[in-house]
């Protein structure tokens, strides 16, 4: 009987340990279940901030990439747009340069016009012919004597003329606005008609001149009887004062031009 209960016991005991057993185990694998949850949850949010910023590297790489891809655009159209610019420019340039020098040829064009009709219009007074010899002066003294016909070959009026001539026997050639004293004389005419002529007999007063005793012609070194100086008007186109400038020098029975081609002008 006793071996019976300790048996019994036993028996109990033993189905105690295996429901321990079996509880420890139930225990174990919910704690083990709860790790590979957390596990896999820790995976699992891992991978998803793997993605999420594989996501995120992505679209910075490619708003980086359209960035520089912008910028090289506007670059790129900065450079265009410059470039066309310049162009442009170059090509309005062009066109105000021609649109100029075409305006500037008319202007040119219209003044030349006015120019030519106000000359063909106006007065202009030129030498006709000259003349030299030797003379005496009302008290017998031999002088050089030079005479000058001038002449209105215009197609109107020269008005308010004015002779400043000098006369002079001397062995150097007169520079433009040399005015000696007691050679020179200003005179007024006033107004010469077209083809109209006025003569000047102009002798040297201020010396007496042996005859023969000048150079033969202009061409000679040497003492000559010169003539020198200008004359001065108006025309009728009211475009200021006009001017005959001469020098001379006698050659032979007439007057020849001083060498200095600037001693003999006009405008």
């Amino acid at each position: 009987m006793l071996n019976k209960r300790e048996a019994e016991r036993a028996e109990k005991k033993k189905e105690a340990e295996r429901a321990q057993e079996a509880a420890d185990r139930k225990e174990n694998n919910a704690q083990q279940h709860a790790i590979l949850s957390t596990l896999k949850n820790i995976v699992l949010a891992q991978t998803k901030q793997r993605e999420a910023d594989s996501r995120r590297n992505e679209r910075q790489t490619r708003e980086k990439r359209a960035r520089e891809f912008r910028k090289q655009r506007s670059k790129h159209w900065h450079s265009v747009r410059k470039w066309l610019g310049f162009v442009v420019n170059f090509f309005t340039l062009c066109f105000v340069g021609l649109a100029m020098w075409y305006t500037r040829g008319q202007m040119t064009a219209a003044q030349d016009q006015i120019r030519i009709l106000k000359a063909e219009q106006r007065g202009w007074i030129s030498i006709k012919s000259t003349a030299f010899n030797y003379v005496k002066d009302t008290k017998g003294i031999p002088r050089a004597d030079a005479t000058i016909v001038f002449s209105n070959t215009g197609t109107s009026p020269a008005l308010k003329v004015q002779f400043s001539l000098c006369t002079q026997v001397r062995d150097t050639e007169p520079t433009v606005g040399l005015r000696p004293d007691k050679v020179c004389e200003d005179e007024w005419i006033g107004l010469i008609g077209k083809d109209g002529e006025i003569t000047r007999e102009t002798p040297d007063m201020s010396q007496s001149t042996l005859e023969n005793s000048l150079a033969k012609t202009s061409f000679e070194t040497g003492f000559h009887l010169y003539v020198w100086g200008e004359v001065t008007y108006e025309t009728l186109a009211k475009d200021g004062r006009h001017f005959t400038r001469i020098c001379l020098r006698n050659g032979g029975n007439q007057l020849g031009p001083c060498s200095d081609k600037d001693s003999n002008d006009a405008d």
